[in-house]
């Protein structure tokens, strides 16, 4: 539990961790049978669903600690076992097997995610994998239910106990600004500002991951929409802005709150793709059944090897204090539950583009 994480080129990535309570609640809120184990195969976390799976050969109730040799069928722990040992070599990310399962006689998917474990004090993050066995119809409505509520209360209670020191913290950084004119004072109460706003996002990240709502749908504009996020993430004069709009741009069929909260994070996250300014261009047009918002960048684009993990929860290519890796994959639940497509391109060198693709409001 001592290597940092790695990623798929092989290399360590010590920003990209959680801890240990919210990896926790990951695991428990999952809707199929999920745990967690270290390096070595010896078992972390694991939620109930998980307890029955493990019960195939060990019999009893597993316990974390426990090594997951004795605690699954040799096929079943092989195949893991490999996967997780093309990962520490670094040769991949995340990846899926098949294994077969004494309870059930069939071969089960299991995805198996690289996670760090943030050990604190400012530790290296530990190296460990999320298992998710994806097994259908294991879980009672009513068992789901409950914890999507868990989940709910404990989102709550980090909102109740973080948002309010945040904003005091916030506002007596802003009044001491306007009194202090030692420009060393003033630098370091910027600073303070900066990682306010960063963990008041990230706690608005981590609510809006635990929220289960559903959309709330009206015809919308969505060149209002994008003008409004505009506004919000508020461009400086180093980023060169380009709008193009097609005419007659048919209206789409979407909860506006939740549409804005999708092009905010692809804007933020361009913007931070250019931290030295540079292009961003936007483009709305309408392409058959689909209408479509392009948001594209001139970063230093997004490595091939990570293009297919950046909708993964928790996975980030930011500096440690800089993201938490919940933005993208929020963005694509929201499109997908607006029955649209979240796309991306990117070249090193070039660039980045994401694409919203909802359908026109007549075909939703």
């Amino acid at each position: 539990m001592n290597d940092a994480p790695v990623t798929g080129d092989g290399r360590s990535t010590p920003g990209n961790s959680i801890s240990p309570a919210l990896l926790g609640v990951i695991v428990e809120s999952s809707s199929y049978p999920t745990l967690v184990v270290d390096a070595g195969m010896a078992l972390v976390q694991l939620n109930q669903d998980a307890q029955e799976v493990l019960r195939a050969k060990g019999g009893g109730g597993a316990k974390p600690g426990e090594d997951l040799a004795d605690l699954l069928p040799g096929e079943s722990y092989e195949a893991i076992a490999v996967s997780i040992g093309q990962c520490l070599k670094g040769r991949g990310g995340h990846s899926e097997c098949k294994v077969p399962l004494d309870m059930t006689g069939k071969r089960v998917p299991v995805l198996i995610i690289p996670v760090g474990i943030d050990a604190g004090d400012g530790k290296r993050p530990g190296q460990a994998f999320l298992l998710i066995f994806k097994m259908e119809g294991r879980r009672s409505k009513d068992m789901q239910a409950a914890k999507l509520a868990t989940l709910g209360e404990f989102a709550a209670g980090i909102a109740h106990e973080l948002n309010t020191p945040l904003a005091s913290i916030s506002l007596i950084a802003e009044n001491l600004l306007d009194e202090v004119k030692d420009e060393e004072v003033r630098r370091q109460l910027r600073k303070i500002l900066t990682q306010v706003e960063f963990s008041a996002r990230t706690v608005q990240e981590i609510l809006a991951f635990a929220r289960k709502e559903n959309p709330t749908f009206e015809l919308v504009d969505l060149r209002k929409v994008l003008d409004e996020s505009l506004e919000k993430v508020r461009l400086e004069r180093k980023y060169r802005l380009r709008v193009e709009v097609q005419d007659d741009l048919p209206k789409v069929k979407a909860d506006p709150f939740q549409l804005q909260e999708v092009l905010i994070n692809i804007l933020r996250n361009a913007k931070d793709a250019m931290k030295d300014g540079g292009d961003l261009t936007l483009r709305l047009s309408a392409d058959g059944d689909w209408v479509e918002v392009a948001i594209g960048d001139s970063g230093e684009g997004i490595p091939t090897e990570n293009l297919g993990r950046i909708f993964q929860p928790f996975f980030t290519t930011k500096a440690h204090g800089q993201g938490v890796g919940l933005g993208l994959s929020i963005c694509q639940r929201i499109i997908s539950n607006h029955r649209g497509e979240l796309l991306v391109s990117s070249k090193m060198g070039k660039g980045t583009t994401f694409t919203v693709r909802l359908p026109r409001g007549e075909n939703a």
